[in-house]
């Protein structure tokens, strides 16, 4: 499952590097067992090893990016309940 993009605000200074990701998401029901989160750009994705936090980087995201949340559920048969993704929210803190 694929979140809708989220765009950066076109205020963003050009020449920007990205310091800090911090994210939350609301899940409807209980996390399911294997679930697996990865927070992705055009170009790279990084592996989210919780439901919130934030990671301290430098690279490979610009803050100028398109960004989707991509959720699996890596176990076999059928997820009772379903995935159900409330809301997701992204913060990125920039350098220029």
């Amino acid at each position: 499952m694929m979140s809708q993009a989220i765009n950066a605000p076109l205020s963003v200074p050009d020449g920007a590097s990205t310091s800090r990701i911090s994210w939350r998401i609301q899940l409807l029901n209980p996390l399911p067992p294997g679930l697996e989160i990865k927070l992705c750009d055009e170009r790279h994705c990084l592996p989210l090893d919780a439901l919130s936090g934030q990671k301290n980087r430098s690279v490979p995201f610009s803050p100028r990016s398109r960004y989707r949340f991509i959720y699996s559920v890596n176990s076999a048969g059928t997820l009772s309940p379903a995935l159900n993704v409330v809301s997701n929210q992204l913060t990125l803190n920039y350098r220029w």
